[in-house]
This record gives C-alpha cells, structure tokens and sequence, in this order.
C-alpha cells in the first residue's frame, strides 16, 4: 500500500480565470493529493465531496480507536457497539488496504 500523504489536508479553490469551480486537496507537504474538475454551477456537492476527501485523514484516525473497542468491553460488548466497531475495521480496510 503507498504511504498516505501526510495530515493536515486543506481545500484549496482553484483561483484561475474560468477554473473558480475547480478544487485542489493539498497535504501538509504542499502536494496536491486530488484535482477535482466539475463545471460552473450547481456544485455544492461537489464543494462538500472536496471537504470529505480533505478530512479524510482526520477521519481515519478518529475511527482507529474504535477499531478493537469491542475487545475491551468486559464481557463483550452490545450488538450496537459491535457492529460499530466492525463498521470502523471496514472503514479503516478500505482507506488503507490494511487487512
């Protein structure tokens, strides 16, 4: 697995004459870790997918806590949390192709 990038991510709006709509995630290190291009209008979901992808970081290391939780819980832990602590494992899978 390539070494993720290093934390914190940032959104940084392309400022270019007719690329105002464009969206650059950059890392710590100042290298763009995504370039997203979409058209002029109607791109607040696009906006928001750009701030995701710039949490992502973030987001993985508050979820590696919960990723053996279900083991420290004396006498298991309720379904609910179980289940959470799978969603986390798999989340965590995913991002990192970490098995």
């Amino acid at each position: 697995m390539p070494a993720i990038p290093p934390a914190p991510w940032c959104v940084d709006p392309d400022d270019r004459i007719g690329m105002e709509w464009n969206n650059h995630v950059i890392s710590a290190d100042g290298n763009t870790v995504c370039f997203m291009a979409h058209n002029p209008d109607g791109n607040e979901a696009h906006d928001n997918a750009a701030l995701l992808i710039a949490a992502a970081p973030d987001l993985l290391e508050a979820l590696r806590p919960f990723a053996d939780m279900d083991f420290l819980i004396i006498g298991g832990g309720s379904e609910a949390v179980i289940a959470m602590c799978d969603r986390a494992r798999d989340a965590i899978t995913k991002a990192t192709g970490e098995k």
